[in-house]
């Protein structure tokens, strides 16, 4: 097998050859129950589809990557992402769809722009299906927006904020923040005409599509040409910029895409010569070319200008794995190659060195990562600096930085960054007596996973509510809040998460089917949600009385040992509340119209004279809410966005303290022209600018980063935010 494995690398897959891989297809899915879900459509499409010789070739190409592979074919199937940043949209198996977590703008998708998953009242029953109009076949979240997959229609709706192009419907408009903007409201996406999507993937604020001819568009932001149109500009959001005027991105002569994978500001492709080719933002050495040059941004840099990835030799891609700012590959042997950011060990090698930005680094240089001895890797998932993955024994091990408990080891120690961290070194991570993993699903600051009994467990950062615990405590960053301690997620009465594939398939199928006389009158409301765990031991004297009321938020802790001697004499003079103070006001602000700007409110801004932990929030002085160009993020205190015309506006800033203390300070924020100030003094202007364009540069570059990390290692040592209210 190894030497058609070596013909296909070579490029010499060809039509003719389909029958011997249409056999090894044909083969592999008696054993595989759910790989076949994309194709659950009319018989019609079906003929179509696999007498599409490209969508023969990749599928061919799939089952190839298993058959050469211990591992299952979960990596290429599994193509929903529930997670990215700071909330969650999790897939039932009903083919619908519930959020939870940060809401602003409508990335929810209920109409408004509230946190859900920070009370009790919010999940089970409470939290409502988000209304897409159409069964979803897989969910993409993002950064800042959602799309979603759709069955039987294969279209692509998304919402959420649109300024810069992401939602792709022709317009800058937020979408899902209002009434009458989701269900039948939200159109579908238009690609043009005989585009088919059969997988997507979402990152930052781009996407990509992928059809059933193995080509791929791309829209959404374009910073550091992450859509690979060799060109900086935005798609999505004007006139003439989708449909027919969408192109494909060119990846070589004759190649097409196999699977795609997002970071936050790049984008990656196994292709169907099973190189690896990556492109965008790569300042960090994520695209892994050796060097810290973007890639996309400028013509003669894609297609065939583009080199794969080199890996070393005689290593066979079978998937990828992104996060933020740094990417890894699975070889088919379960060995794990990770390149990009590593300012904390997320890429799990014992020590702190970016890889990929530099000569010798990649190819030979490349070393795997070592997860335990013995074991391989089933699937990587990264978020902003911490990376997860499932072992072959279907345990989860994490790596990176500690914050907020993302990796769920109960203490405040980084891992990978460092020799004796890794390896066996490395424990599992505790997710609950008998409970291994089915799927990672990880946020910036969080983790996520789905067990083996259906349900849904998230640690780490839950500043808005993104654990869907019914508070904001963050877990996994102290003792006993892992295992049976993090109780599994309530979605409501029942409602299974949808798994997107089976790690044990059968390996006996059945070759004598219904017997030669089957039922004529078949079952016509058969049973869709059977009892799979009845119970053995009935009660034979039930409660003839139930209660119609119970309690939705009982102890988990009941005091087992009552206090004998209570207080009689309660204190009359509780110690009072101190309000937050002002001690530096903020200074005014000016920026340029159509230009990101970043703007992060000093730690000397505000403090707490009784040293309790302050958060802040933004709105204009007059009451109203922040436009729709700019976003303010209460974990960072960062106000950015991207002005689109000149005017002055007036922010108010707001410190509340744990006990809802609040104190506020205003400043004045001036969008303007660059060139309605040319004739200025010179002299004068020179200082200003210059000052100004590296407060431009160095919040650009906190923003591309997407995490913010290392700035807050530094902050967290003067400041009196705990660690749980971090990203």
């Amino acid at each position: 097998m190894s030497n058609y494995l070596n013909y296909l690398r070579d490029g010499n897959f060809k039509p003719e050859m389909n029958f011997l891989f249409i056999f090894i297809f044909w083969i592999s899915a008696l054993s595989v129950k759910k790989q076949m879900k994309e194709f659950k459509i009319s018989s019609k499409f079906q003929v179509q589809t696999f007498l599409n010789k490209d969508m023969m070739k990749r599928i061919t190409v799939l089952t190839l990557l298993s058959s050469l592979s211990d591992l299952p074919l979960c990596q290429s199937t599994c193509s929903s992402r529930f997670s990215f940043y700071l909330h969650n949209c999790i897939l039932t198996s009903s083919s619908q769809l519930k959020c939870f977590g940060w809401g602003s703008v409508g990335k929810l998708g209920y109409g408004d722009t509230s946190n859900r998953g920070y009370n009790v009242t919010q999940m089970g029953d409470y939290l409502p299906f988000v209304n897409v109009d159409s069964n979803v076949q897989s969910i993409h979240v993002g950064v800042w927006h959602n799309c979603v997959h759709l069955s039987p229609s294969f279209d692509v709706k998304c919402w959420g904020p649109g300024n810069l192009g992401q939602l792709g419907y022709g317009d800058y408009q937020d979408r899902g923040d209002e009434a009458s903007e989701m269900g039948s409201y939200l159109p579908s996406i238009n690609f043009g005409s005989g585009v088919f999507v059969s997988e997507m993937s979402t990152g930052g604020a781009h996407n990509l599509i992928l059809t059933d001819s193995g080509q791929i568009k791309a829209w959404g932001y374009n910073n550091g040409g992450q859509l690979g149109y060799g060109v900086t500009n935005n798609r999505g959001g004007g006139a003439n910029q989708m449909g027919n005027y969408l192109p494909f991105v060119q990846l070589g002569s004759g190649r097409t895409v196999v699977s795609l994978r997002n970071q936050g500001d790049s984008s990656c492709v196994i292709l169907d010569d099973l190189s690896v080719k990556c492109w965008g933002d790569n300042d960090l050495g994520q695209l892994g070319q050796g060097n810290n040059s973007d890639i996309g941004k400028a013509p003669n840099q894609m297609s065939d200008y583009l080199p794969p990835i080199n890996f070393p030799s005689g290593v066979v891609v079978s998937s990828l794995g992104t996060g933020w700012d740094h990417a890894g590959m699975i070889s088919s042997t379960g060995s794990l190659f990770t390149w990009g950011y590593n300012n904390l060990g997320q890429l799990g090698l014992g020590h702190t060195s970016h890889i990929g930005d530099g000569g010798s680094e990649m190819g030979e240089y490349l070393q795997s990562v070592n997860v335990g001895s013995g074991r391989s890797v089933v699937q990587l998932q990264g978020g902003s600096g911490h990376s997860c993955v499932i072992l072959d024994n279907f345990n989860v091990k994490c790596f990176g930085i500690v914050w907020s408990g993302r990796l769920g080891y109960g203490d405040g120690s980084h891992r990978g960054d460092a020799v004796n961290e890794m390896g066996d070194y490395l424990p599992y991570v505790n997710l609950g007596n008998g409970l291994t993993a089915q799927s990672l699903h990880i946020g910036g600051s969080h983790s996520c996973v789905v067990l083996n009994d259906n349900s849904f467990k998230c640690f780490g950062l839950n500043s808005s509510g993104q654990l869907g615990i019914g508070n904001t405590d963050a877990q996994g960053n102290q003792a006993n809040e892992m295992g049976d301690y993090l109780g599994p997620i309530n979605l409501g009465t029942g409602v299974e998460i949808e798994l997107c594939f089976d790690y044990f398939p059968t390996l006996s199928p059945s070759f004598n089917p219904t017997t030669p006389s089957p039922s004529l009158t078949p079952t016509f409301d058969p049973t869709f949600d059977p009892t799979f765990d009845p119970t053995f031991d009935p009660t034979f004297n039930p409660t003839f009385d139930p209660s119609y009321d119970p309690t939705f938020d009982p102890t988990y802790d009941p005091t087992f040992i009552p206090t004998f001697d209570p207080t009689f004499s309660p204190t009359f003079s509780p110690t009072q509340n101190e309000l937050p103070v002002c001690d530096n006001p903020i200074p005014d602000q000016s920026f340029e119209v159509n230009v990101l700007f970043t703007y992060e409110i000093p730690n000397n801004t505000f403090s707490d004279p009784l040293g309790q932990v302050i958060t802040l929030s933004a709105q204009l002085s007059n009451g109203d809410s922040l436009p729709s160009c700019f976003l303010f993020n209460d974990v960072e205190n960062i106000l950015f966005g991207i002005p689109t015309e000149e005017e002055v506006f007036s922010i108010n800033i707001t410190a509340t303290d744990t006990k809802g203390g609040e104190v506020s300070d205003s400043f004045i924020l001036t969008i303007m022209n660059h060139s309605s100030s040319e004739n200025n003094n010179w002299i004068i202007m020179g200082g200003i600018i210059g000052g100004f364009l590296a407060a431009i540069c160095f919040g650009f570059f906190i923003y591309k980063k997407g995490r913010f990390d290392g700035r807050r290692a530094e902050r967290g040592k003067r400041s009196q935010v705990s660690p749980s209210t971090t990203i």
